[in-house]
């Protein structure tokens, strides 16, 4: 259970990605106690695409309250959570609740808010305050409306930690009820807890493609390097990059690979370091980067290619033993990071640990970009169609958009005239999450993706700006392309955009 409760708001597959929220600012549907009220445009997750993560859920409504709380003084360490005895009445909570808080919240709203988060929820005190933003309710009231709602709007958001079961839903959500009282015998909220001790390997997969954690025999073979962002000029490497105060900013970070010769990826595992700062990374093939160089960057990437990249919501990315990524040393390679902070004393050595074999795999696999630049309005459609003649073979996605983003949906439309449903999802800025995916793609197939807006928006990186992409990974590398002039001239060489 340890991988799916990190990435609650840590861990890529989801690679993303160019937009953030202004330093404590927070995405509008993105945290408990942002907004007054739930956005109306927001409606429960459709059939897509697959993944391994928990599906989104929830009851539309709260519970009958049928469930009472139980003593405030009965929890015990079984529980994940510690008791305090007699603490001051504005911190401890009743144990069973502490229990459910650190198991399912603290990822985002720990003592030091991460990830955009606009508040902990670490004490009664915390869910008594004023719900930022609004002012008009206490955050124990949005949290009430939000753990109980449908679709993106849920708390925890669909596809992060676990959800909550209708047990814990009901204690919860009768304590918030009832004031959020404190608990003079109760508990303390914590970090969430892995009771199990050392995470349970995956099975050994059967077939081609991804698993968003580590399976029996994946690290076969294989030695695993850092790439996290740095102060230059020291040489190694391991000083955290002064970040300072920052607004919408991106640095480049630029490396030349630990080895010689030609490497496969057999994992891409995130790094968080400074999570009030980090709002997401992404790791380029750039050949034009200097090693052991730190310079602000403007997005664009036309002369290389992305290869992996982390944003709330993401996880880390397992490849089977038949499909990898391909990293050379006679490259360069950049790591993109877009930072806010408002601390002038900010530093940050975040990124990842890129694990390697030198074993070539069968199939070589690389990201491509879908969807479209063309956005005005309250949504956008993209078509890619591939140039190759030869089957491609999609084995993740992930979708992007920013503040505005709703809804993604991503077709394919054969050249015989079917019609197949990719994707088909609720959009929530805070939880990009990736999804494992098994599509071939034949001569004269085509991919649709539409993005919907809750308001009228526009193309751009910045946060109030949008953008309209499926990210996805396929082999053989470069096969998912079309060659259209301003798609590669603005992404690379892997576009397929149709412009």
């Amino acid at each position: 259970m340890a991988l799916v409760k990190w990435i609650g708001c840590l861990s890529s597959t989801a690679w993303l990605l160019m937009a953030c929220s202004p330093a404590g600012g927070g995405s509008k549907d993105g945290a408990v106690g942002d907004s007054d009220a739930l956005p109306s445009d927001r409606t429960a997750p459709g059939g897509g695409g697959q993944s391994s993560l928990p599906a989104a859920g929830g009851p539309s409504a709260a519970p009958s309250g049928d469930s009472p709380l139980p003593a405030s003084g009965s929890g015990s360490n079984e529980q994940g959570v510690t008791p305090v005895g007699n603490v001051a009445t504005a911190s401890a909570v009743p144990c069973e609740v502490a229990a459910i808080v650190s198991e399912h919240c603290t990822t985002c709203h720990g003592a030091t808010p991460a990830f955009n988060a606009p508040m902990s929820l670490v004490s009664a005190e915390d869910f008594g305050a004023a719900a930022p933003i609004s002012r008009t309710r206490a955050v124990r009231e949005v949290a009430a409306q939000r753990i109980n709602a449908d679709g993106g709007a849920r708390m925890p958001p669909p596809g992060t930690v676990e959800a909550l079961d209708q047990n814990e839903l009901a204690t919860l959500t009768e304590w918030l009820n009832a004031g959020a009282p404190a608990a003079a015998d109760g508990c303390q909220i914590g970090a969430a807890v892995d009771e199990g001790g050392v995470e349970a390997l995956l099975p050994r997969p059967t077939t081609t493609g991804t698993v968003l954690g580590p399976y029996e025999g994946w690290d076969e073979g294989v030695e695993c390097y850092p790439f996290t962002a740095y102060q230059p000029g020291g040489g190694n490497k391991d000083t955290p990059y002064r970040v300072g105060t920052a607004v919408d900013q991106y640095i480049g970070f630029g490396f030349a690979p630990p080895w010689e010769g030609t490497r496969y990826v057999r994992a891409f595992r995130s790094v968080i370091d400074n999570a009030a700062v980090l709002h997401h990374w992404i790791l380029f093939e750039e050949p034009s980067a200097e090693d052991d160089s730190a310079a602000e960057v403007i997005g664009a990437h036309p002369g290389g290619q992305m290869l992996h990249g982390w944003a709330p919501g993401g996880s880390d990315l397992y490849f089977t033993p038949d499909v990898a990524v391909r990293m050379d040393s006679s490259t360069r390679y950049l790591l993109e990071v877009h930072y806010n902070s408002s601390d002038p004393n900010a530093a940050d050595a975040s990124g990842l640990e890129i694990c390697v074999s030198d074993t070539p795999p069968e199939n070589e696999a690389i990201i491509s970009w879908l969807g479209t630049d063309l956005i005005n309005g309250t949504s956008a459609s993209g078509t890619c169609t591939p140039r190759t003649s030869e089957p491609i073979h999609i084995i993740a996605g992930t979708p992007h958009m920013h503040l505005k983003g709703s809804h993604m949906k991503v077709t394919l439309e054969r050249a015989q005239g079917e019609t197949e449903v990719l994707h088909d999802e609720a959009f929530d800025f805070q939880n990009q999450r990736g999804y494992a995916e098994d599509i071939t793609i034949e001569q004269g197939d085509s991919i649709t993706t539409t993005c919907s807006y809750s308001a009228p928006a526009r193309f751009g990186k910045g946060t109030n700006e949008e953008m309209c992409y499926w990210f996805a990974l396929a082999y053989p590398a470069g096969a998912l392309a079309d060659g259209g002039f301003i798609g590669t001239l603005a992404h690379g060489e892997n576009a397929c955009l149709g412009l």
